[in-house]
């Protein structure tokens, strides 16, 4: 039991030293937050916090997707380079970008950025209701 008990402790050691070795030592990652809204309809001003949406985020041949969630927010790890996203619908729609948006961002190492996903205007867009403001 100890001889096999060693031979798998070896064996561990030698796949964790290859897996290291073909993979490097360090994974260089900068952390995106993503916040999905939709702009206000005419008559109003602001926006309106947009949740439930899929962002796809694409550069250099790579591709994610994330999902916005009942809050309309998400962090993703992403290596770095430039980025442009996308937003749909969880059923696959194409959602229009606000025109006010910018939709491609760059990222290095070690950096938290914030960015915004606004929607352009659209009725259908499922949006969060307003927070309560107490005196």
């Amino acid at each position: 039991m100890r001889f096999q008990n060693g031979v798998l402790a070896i064996l561990l050691a030698m796949a964790s030293s290859y897996s290291a070795h073909i993979s490097g030592s360090t994974l260089d990652l900068a952390f995106v937050h993503i916040q999905t809204s939709r702009e206000a309809a005419s008559d109003r001003v602001g926006g309106d916090m947009a949740p439930d949406l899929v962002v796809r985020i694409s550069g250099k041949g790579r591709e994610s997707f994330a999902f916005s969630g009942a809050y309309g927010s998400v962090v993703v790890p992403l290596r770095l380079g430039k980025y442009c996203m996308q937003l749909f619908t969880k059923d696959g729609r194409n959602v229009k970008l606000s025109s006010n948006e910018r939709n491609c961002f760059s990222v290095s190492a070690g950096h938290y950025l914030e960015v915004g996903a606004a929607a352009a205007y659209d009725p259908a867009l499922k949006v969060l209701p307003p927070t309560s403001k107490k005196p």
